[in-house]
């Protein structure tokens, strides 16, 4: 078994497996080792995601790639600061992984029994273990997305089945029931569990009740008279004991119940799918909720209206209200960052924020080159366009690298082999990435068609050449990096 140590400010490759980072600033000086062993591995990569911003398009929230050996395991260490909840990510499943700072952890799994064959040992392993047995009679791990109005919200895939076939008399009562369940599971092993592990999940099962009671009647928006659905929640009363917790909004499960609260709220007022997103919507989170839940509710609206429909125009209509109010900039500059160019009542707009894997396996982001002018250029394996593009404009391409600006070759090839391929038989100047969450860089980037081209200055903005047929382009290209 070999040893792979990763930097917070970097990545360090030794032997026959690595560590890929993607990371805030700063040095972190407390770590968690962690021995992990993966039997009958087939898939050798296994992720960690870290609690972060709400908003991905911020790019501070921190990814880690673990490269497993020939033999399936690996030891290495994570940046801990402090007791915490990471998104351990194996072949597509999820597990909510503790871990402490300064600690030691042994991790053992069938590949093919992920997570539930998870073993733990060490820091961590009471807390760890607790959960792998809860998960043996309680699937709380298998969810689904539900969508309304472009508002998606995930909830436990038995939750929803049951939301839609029962009454809402009984559904209430069975979610009553398995979140008491949970938490006397819970309070009977709090004394052997560390505070916070307890204090997170108490939370999560908290929120994932309420939205749970929220759900019966989001699926069954347009199946019931308005009349109907106001004496139902004058009956019931869903998520009305929750509390606003401003800073639960980095934890998913916080942002799912805003969001079926916020449409909750709406019903029965309209019950049209695509048509629930509009202003009204927006005007009710304004009236609804308050400070930096208020923010991130308006602003995460107006993300995902444009990520689903690339159409500005509703930004166009509520953004100067929303950042003359906000009181929390992140927000404001999460949805200037989406919607990049697509934000036309702003000039000299940041470009959207995207990841993405450059052929050794590391992880980077469009941030990671701030300070240096960049010259993005979308291609696929699959587009003979962009290679003749690239092989005319070689001596161009040559020019401008040498001046200092970044070529940025990103790769939309839905399959690794093929974007590996590619770079063996055609040689493409400059650096060849292959784009991570595909769909949400078609989206951000418009692309409708390849291959498309984006400058992006030092400051990580939109910049343009100028649209006379005189001009120069290495001079334009100069301007930039002389800025």
């Amino acid at each position: 078994m070999q040893f792979f140590k990763l930097f917070i400010i970097g990545v360090c490759v030794l032997g026959s497996g690595s560590v890929a980072g993607a990371s805030s600033n700063g040095s972190i000086e407390s770590r968690a080792v962690i021995e992990l062993e993966v039997i009958s591995a087939v898939d050798k990569t296994v992720g960690f995601l870290f609690p972060g911003p709400e908003f991905s398009s911020m790019g501070s929230s921190s990814i880690y790639r673990i490269q497993l050996g020939p033999d399936g395991t690996s030891i290495f260490e994570l940046p801990v600061d402090r007791p915490m909840v990471v998104e351990m990510e194996y072949s597509g499943k999820r597990f909510p992984l503790f871990l402490l700072p300064d600690s030691e952890m042994r991790l053992t799994f069938e590949a093919a029994a992920f997570p539930e064959s998870m073993r733990f040992a060490g820091a961590g392993g009471n807390e760890n273990n607790w959960l792998v047995e809860l998960l043996e009679k309680d699937p709380l791990l298998d969810r689904t997305s539900w969508e309304e109005g472009y508002w998606p919200i995930e909830i436990e895939s038995w939750a929803f089945e049951k939301s839609r076939e029962l009454p809402p008399d009984t559904y209430m009562m069975l979610t009553e029931e398995r979140w008491n369940l949970r938490q006397i599971s819970l309070s009977a092993k709090a004394i052997e569990l560390h505070p916070v592990f307890v204090r997170y999940w108490e939370t999560e099962f908290e929120y994932r009740f309420h939205t749970q009671q929220l759900m019966w009647f989001l699926n069954h928006l347009g199946l019931l008279a308005q009349a109907d659905i106001r004496q139902l929640k004058r009956t019931f009363k869903p998520g009305r004991a929750a509390d606003l917790e401003f800073d639960a909004l980095e934890r998913p499960v916080y942002q799912h119940f805003l969001k079926a609260w916020l449409l909750y709220q709406y019903a029965p007022n309209q019950s049209t799918v695509n048509g629930l997103i509009g202003g009204e919507l927006f005007q009710l989170a304004e009236d609804e909720f308050q400070d930096r839940s208020k923010d991130y509710v308006l602003a995460a609206l107006l993300i995902r209206y444009y990520n689903r429909t690339a159409d500005a125009t509703y930004a166009q209509k509520h953004f100067e209200p929303f950042r003359a109010a906000a009181t929390h900039q992140p927000y404001v500059d999460a949805v200037i960052k989406s919607y990049g160019s697509g934000l036309a009542v702003r000039d000299n707009s940041y470009a959207p924020e995207f990841e993405f894997f450059t052929p050794d396996g590391d992880m980077k982001r469009l941030a990671d080159f701030r300070g240096q002018v960049v010259y993005v250029s979308f291609w696929a394996s699959w587009c003979k366009p962009c290679f003749k593009n690239f092989d005319n404009t070689k001596a161009l391409r040559q020019q401008l690298e040498d001046m200092g600006v970044v070529l940025l070759n990103v790769s939309i090839d839905e399959s690794e082999p093929d974007f590996h391929k590619a770079l063996e038989k055609h040689d493409i100047s400059g650096m060849n990435v292959l784009a991570y969450k595909l769909d949400d860089v078609k989206l951000n980037y418009q692309l409708s068609s390849i291959p498309a081209y984006y400058i992006v200055n030092k400051e990580g903005r939109l910049a343009y050449l100028s649209d006379s047929e005189n001009r120069n382009i290495l001079k334009e290209f100069r301007e930039l990096v002389d800025k």
